[in-house]
């Protein structure tokens, strides 16, 4: 059954299931329609699904009572009633859901494809996990998962009412269309991700994020599709499955922390590449002895020259806060400043072979391109720091975070409920600078940009935002 076998929109407006009355339609799949209907003696809405009874299996009605099992989830969208109505000398099957004021995830994907990131990604597979969990608890499967009946809302009744939420509906009738034999909702949830990472170009990913997608592909290969229970007691266990996926980022940091072996004598090194993030070892080599030390620290601008290999790099990594907190040197920024080490190949590859003389615009969009750049070191040293004092950012701050980043980047979308803020802005700052260095390459972009002023009256060209 096609979608023009199903009724014209809004010819049920009006009708009544019980004390609510159908006031408009508010969406359409492949099976029925769903009307949102008002209570007006409480002042109330639900959502109601009808659905041609000819389009329904025999067993559906035994389907429908276990999704009652479901009751208190809060990730699933909860069962009402359910009823025969005769419409239009038609019989149908009215059930009526909470109502959720939101969209589906399709239809999210369509509006705001800017929106989908890999921290974003991940927050509504973890969620998907945890109605998984309170699923397999119940002995209850959907059996026909897909983007249609994935809901993304907003709770104005939460502290963050910014934060989309998810929930699942339409369970219990999905698999019993025709006696067709019900969808997987493992295999469903990994089709889902699939599409959704086929949103993201890893070309444009940091080490981190790319680390993190190539890892999620592997998961969704190896351990999302394994229905053999023999292979591991991962196999269709969303406990196991949620674990392995929240695993994937102290994978990376296990790899990218590898600690040198101590040092014993100052030329165990051929060179101060060699030595890498330890702390203590450049302290030990160079610590305040260093010539030029504190004119490195002055308010003034100092270049420092030396032959290749002479630890130039390696002075600079090592005044920056993040590697005096990986090295366990430091607990927090004292002193009159935070080092922050950005290395300049990024603005070379960015921007290679410029002309001699550029516009003011061009001039302002790489500079807007290197403050992004330093806004999402500073967002890698928070989370780095975030890591290893745990009360040094709270949920309040990250909201009032994104509500000022909100105020310069028009297009950006807070993650859903669950997500690591922080790294879902970092990835948004890639997403940007990409559209940086595509608006300067003349490629297809978004409508004209305009780079802004911020930081009081000074001269520093931070956000953008979209005409």
């Amino acid at each position: 059954m096609g979608k023009s076998d199903l009724p014209p929109v809004d010819c049920f407006v009006g009708e009544r299931f019980g004390d609510y009355e159908f006031i408009e339609e508010i969406g359409r799949g492949k099976r029925g329609v769903v009307y949102k209907a008002y209570n007006k003696s409480i002042d109330h809405y639900r959502a109601c699904k009808i659905i041609p009874q000819k389009n329904l299996g025999s067993a559906w009605e035994l389907e429908i009572t276990k999704v009652v099992k479901l009751e208190g989830i809060q990730r699933i969208a909860q069962y009402i009633d359910h009823d025969a109505k005769l419409l239009d000398n038609t019989p149908y099957v009215c059930i009526l859901w909470e109502y959720i004021q939101g969209c589906n995830l399709r239809d999210f994907i369509r509006e705001n494809p800017t929106a989908i990131t890999l921290g974003i990604i991940s927050a509504i597979t973890d969620q998907i996990f945890k109605a998984f969990i309170a699923m397999k608890d119940r002995g209850i499967s959907h059996n026909d998962l897909h983007e249609g009946n994935i809901l993304i809302y907003y709770d104005t009744g939460m502290i963050d009412p910014d934060i989309p939420r998810i929930k699942i509906t339409d369970f219990g009738i999905g698999g019993s269309h025709n006696e067709l034999k019900p969808k997987d909702d493992y295999r469903e949830l990994a089709r889902i991700c699939y599409n959704l990472l086929n949103l993201i170009d890893p070309s444009n990913l940091d080490g981190k994020d790319r680390f993190f997608y190539d890892r999620f592909i592997v998961s969704i290969q190896k351990r999302l599709l394994e229905a053999n229970p023999t292979v591991g007691h991962f196999v269709q266990n969303p406990q196991e499955l949620i674990k392995i996926l929240r695993r994937i980022p102290d994978e990376y940091d296990t790899l990218e922390v590898e600690r040198p072996k101590k040092l014993t004598h100052p030329f165990d090194y051929l060179r101060c590449e060699q030595i890498g993030n330890s702390f203590e070892l450049l302290q030990l080599l160079y610590s305040q002895n260093f010539p030029g030390y504190n004119d490195l620290l002055r308010r003034n601008n100092t270049i420092l020259t030396g032959p290749r290999g002479c630890g130039k790099t390696t002075i600079f990594r090592n005044l920056s806060l993040k590697t005096q907190l990986i090295a366990g040197k430091r607990e927090g920024a004292t002193g009159d400043f935070i080092g922050i080490y950005y290395h300049c190949t990024d603005l070379y590859f960015a921007f290679p072979y410029l002309k001699s003389e550029l516009n003011d615009v061009k001039r302002q969009a790489i500079i807007h391109y290197f403050n992004l750049s330093i806004l999402y070191e500073i967002l890698d040293l928070l989370s780095e720091a975030s890591k290893r004092f745990e009360d040094l950012v709270n949920e309040r701050d990250l909201i009032d975070l994104q509500i000022f980043l909100k105020g310069y980047f028009s297009i950006y979308h807070q993650p859903p409920e669950g997500s690591n803020i922080i790294r879902h802005l970092m990835s948004f700052i890639v997403g940007e600078k990409k559209a940086v260095r595509d608006w300067f390459n003349k490629k297809k972009v978004r409508k004209s940009q305009i780079f802004c002023l911020w930081i009081s009256s000074k001269k520093l060209l931070y956000f953008y935002k979209k005409i």
